[in-house]
């Protein structure tokens, strides 16, 4: 794709672990390519995230817009708790005898379809966005890109700020070849690299053929039910399309890429932000902060420094703590549990069974572990 004149739209849903990195990616095309403009769609509620990452400078101001959609990071219906005391009753009615098979049907079919509700106001706002635009780059949590993508006959390009070492469903394959032997065949003997193959299938686009997906393709974008089909005669193709490449923002020394992957999958290094810029970044919420001495939370800035200078002697003092036998370079770890605990999806008794584990393999393996516990308070403070 020429890069003249080019509106090139990210589209990048899912919690700030999955959208950052998308967005350092786009901020850096912004700032290198002078001749094209980004647009840039996620939740809402990662706006303020995303909108302090960007240059002051007018001109990647200029070349580099958000769009924001009101659904959150995380399509839920119910709370946890209530979830959780439905499948409850549910469990109880079972084991009792009890319960109907309609109102386990209507339950379910409930909260599919809030959910669903909210995945629709997706794809409407990412269609919007993408039309007029030159390419598409979505990751994975916005799989429906895709679809949009072949919709618009716009070039697309996956991303993903972390590998997944998944492969399609068993039942998968024998599907296809039940309902499209020839696509089959075409994607077998296709030359990986040269366009779309089975492999790449396997390795990341086998969502792209779930029953949910053929919904979106048939009944809101009017395409054939499956990828790679003919859109006129809905049958196998006369040639495949050329492949979607996949990039990971991963290091290929800290992680190899499988064998397995076909040559459109790779892992092209971190996305961090280059240093000048994440100093200015530092720089200016230093000065928000300052602005009152009071910072987000609402706590003088003295009492946050003084706070982290006390967790900086703890953590000093326990990675200078090693036993005798603890002596390697690479004996600590680091857990975290990203959005997690933000999320309500970490609860109190799942964290202690998790640190059970962990405890067992941290003693099985030698190592030692700093698990971050900050996004919730599944564990008292130390």
């Amino acid at each position: 794709v020429s890069r003249r004149m080019a509106v090139v739209c990210f589209l990048a849903l899912g919690t700030r672990g999955d959208v950052q990195p998308c967005a350092l990616l786009a901020l850096e095309y912004a700032r290198s390519y002078p001749e094209a403009r980004v647009v840039f769609v996620t939740h809402a509620e990662l706006g303020t995230i995303i909108a302090g990452m960007r240059d002051t400078s007018e001109v990647v101001a200029e070349r580099f817009s958000l769009s924001l959609i009101t659904t959150p990071c995380f399509r839920r219906d119910v709370t946890d708790t209530d979830r959780e005391g439905e499948q409850g009753r549910h469990r109880e009615e079972s084991e009792c005898g009890e319960g109907d098979d309609d109102d386990d049907k209507q339950t379910s079919s409930g909260i599919r379809s809030s959910v669903w509700e909210q995945r629709m106001i997706e794809l409407d706002h990412c269609l919007k966005q993408a039309k007029g635009c030159s390419f598409v780059i979505f990751n994975l949590f916005c799989l429906d890109a895709y679809h949009i993508a072949e919709h618009l006959n716009i070039p697309a390009l996956a991303i993903n700020g972390y590998p997944l070492f998944s492969t399609a469903p068993t039942r998968l394959r024998p599907s296809l070849e039940r309902e499209f032997p020839r696509l089959m065949e075409m994607l077998d003997s296709a030359n990986p690299g040269v366009s779309a193959c089975w492999r790449e299938v396997d390795t990341w686009m086998w969502p792209l053929f779930s029953e949910e997906h053929e919904t979106i393709r048939t009944k809101r974008l009017l395409l054939p039910p499956v990828p790679f089909l003919d859109p006129a005669t809905h049958n196998a193709p006369d040639a495949l399309p050329a492949p979607t490449p996949m990039l990971f923002g991963v290091s290929p020394l800290v992680c190899p890429e499988p064998g397995y992957y076909p040559p459109t999958i790779k892992h092209t290094g971190f996305w961090l932000p280059k240093k000048q810029h994440l100093n200015n970044s530092n720089n200016n919420n230093n000065r928000k902060r300052s602005h009152g001495n009071e910072n987000e939370e609402g706590n003088s800035v003295g009492d946050d420094q003084g706070a982290q200078e006390a967790l900086r002697r703890k953590l000093a003092l326990f990675l200078d703590s090693k036993k005798p036998e603890q002596q390697q370079a690479n004996d600590t770890i680091y857990v975290g549990f990203g959005s997690l605990g933000k999320k309500g999806l970490m609860t109190r008794t799942k964290a202690l069974r998790f640190a059970t584990s962990l405890i067992v393999a941290l003693r099985h393996l030698g190592l030692r572990a700093i698990v971050d516990t900050s996004s919730f308070g599944a564990f008292p403070p130390p």
